[in-house]
């Protein structure tokens, strides 16, 4: 393939357009045929080319670590068939099936499976549960299914998944919790050339708040996103409603920022118990306890950091002497790669390959894993006036999970459906990222499978 610049007239001005050409065989002859199409060379800049140029290596890099990846996606077929089997026959997604038709919960069936068992694995959607041989879909099928799952009007139907869980005891769901989280998704924008063309990508995020119906055993149940303040009665209230009809239940607002203390809302909004003013009358609330994950001390975030540093200069040291040809042997390879993992003691956090066709070690850092070991147990005691309360009750303690939903990254990885970020990371789409998380909370709790997280 090549370059060529393509002269035109028109109205007597002249037009110069820069064009990719490729030659190719037809009939026993050779021919030329546009590849691409730059636009006119007016537009296009140093700093255009720059870009270019930049996109393309990305390009290759992209193309060379597909090869890479081959003995992951081998290895995911071996290990996840007994995951793939258990998803299949799991009975609380049998609701779905009435949402969606046949050929597309078998697409849902295949997004989950891959966030389950690869969702550190940024690569298109569609290539990966083709080669895990999971569906044959294309891009936009897979966008579609997605956005269907975080439509509003199939909330109803889906809380029957989320609250049916089998084996669950029916005192779990007496007080269901809801507690804000702030959270942000994490996507790609794509940058286009003069002709609409996208040639290169850049980091996109959407910020959100949402809120999240827990069980008190901590099930992430049902939920609610909030982009504007003037909308977050409105929305509460159906949330807290829709809960109520489905599970005959009490519902309890937590609320440790007082977003709440203005607005005149009919359920009761719990508070932390630190903020009550002296001379309260205790009779007067009811309090709970209620355990969440924070994040670590500075230290040791720092430690787990420092370590990661360490395995990642070791590994490269290793890629260096396969290069200069002192390292041959798979074996003595793989046996040195351990070492430096096993050594900063980063076992559950880095995995690494070697491809003995074309003599290349490569590794990647578990993000989720990592995130993981960077949180801790924080207990917080609660307190809720007796007013709006139906009947006297005992509220039991709450495991508040909400690290998993404070960062949520693009599971699709599928090419732009609309140049627009904001409108090809729809506010459907987004939601259907954050059910397609409490899908995979729930079968990880049914089956025991696992949690391999959500931001991947």
């Amino acid at each position: 393939m090549f370059f060529r610049k393509i002269t035109t007239r028109k109205n007597g001005k002249e037009y110069v357009y820069v064009k990719l050409i490729e030659n190719y065989r037809s009939n026993g002859r050779i021919k030329q045929r546009v590849v691409a199409n730059f636009g006119s060379l007016e537009n296009l800049s140093p700093q255009r080319i720059s870009d270019l140029i930049n996109s393309l290596q990305r390009l290759y890099q992209d193309i060379e670590q597909k090869q890479d990846n081959k003995p992951v996606v081998e290895d995911l077929l071996e290990q996840s068939a007994e995951t793939i089997k258990t998803i299949r026959n799991c009975p609380m997604l049998e609701p779905l099936k009435q949402l969606f038709s046949a050929t597309q919960y078998q697409i849902l069936e295949a997004i989950i499976i891959k966030s389950l068992i690869a969702p550190e694995l940024n690569r298109p959607i569609q290539e990966l549960c083709q080669q895990l041989e999971l569906v044959d879909a294309s891009s936009i099928e897979f966008y579609n299914v997605l956005k269907k799952l975080g439509e509003t009007e199939f909330r109803p139907l889906l809380d029957k998944v989320w609250v049916t869980i089998p084996g669950a005891k029916e005192e779990d769901y007496k007080v269901i919790y809801i507690h804000p989280i702030n959270g942000i998704f994490k996507g790609a924008t794509f940058l286009s050339d003069p002709t609409g063309n996208p040639y290169a990508t850049e980091n996109y995020q959407k910020e959100y708040v949402l809120w999240l119906a827990y069980n008190s055993q901590g099930v992430p149940l049902d939920f609610t996103r909030v982009e504007e303040m003037g909308q977050l009665k409105g929305q509460l209230n159906r949330l807290v409603q829709r809960l109520e009809d489905l599970l005959d239940c009490q519902v309890v607002v937590m609320d440790a920022d007082g977003i709440l203390t203005d607005i005149d809302v009919p359920y009761p909004v719990a508070s932390l118990a630190k903020g009550l003013t002296r001379g309260v009358n205790p009779n007067q609330y009811y309090s709970f306890q209620a355990i969440q994950i924070e994040p670590e001390n500075e230290v040791k975030i720092k430690e787990i950091k420092a370590n990661l540093a360490k395995v990642s200069a070791g590994l490269e040291n290793i890629k260096a002497d396969i290069l200069l040809g002192k390292l041959t042997k798979e074996n003595v390879i793989k046996k040195r790669a351990e070492a430096v993992i096993r050594t900063n003691g980063c076992q559950e956090m880095v995995s690494f390959f070697y491809n003995d066709t074309n003599k290349t070690l490569n590794y990647y850092i578990k993000d989720d894993v990592v995130e993981e070991k960077t949180k801790s147990l924080v207990t917080s005691q609660w307190v809720v006036p007796k007013e709006k309360f139906k009947d006297n009750i005992n509220l039991p303690q709450v495991t508040i999970k909400n690290d998993r939903f404070r960062n949520i990254t693009d599971q699709l990885n599928i090419p732009p459906i609309n140049l627009y970020a904001d409108f090809h990371y729809s506010r459907e789409i987004i939601s259907g990222h954050i059910a397609l998380e409490i899908i995979k909370n729930q079968i990880t709790m049914v089956a025991n499978i696992p949690w391999q997280g959500g931001d991947s």
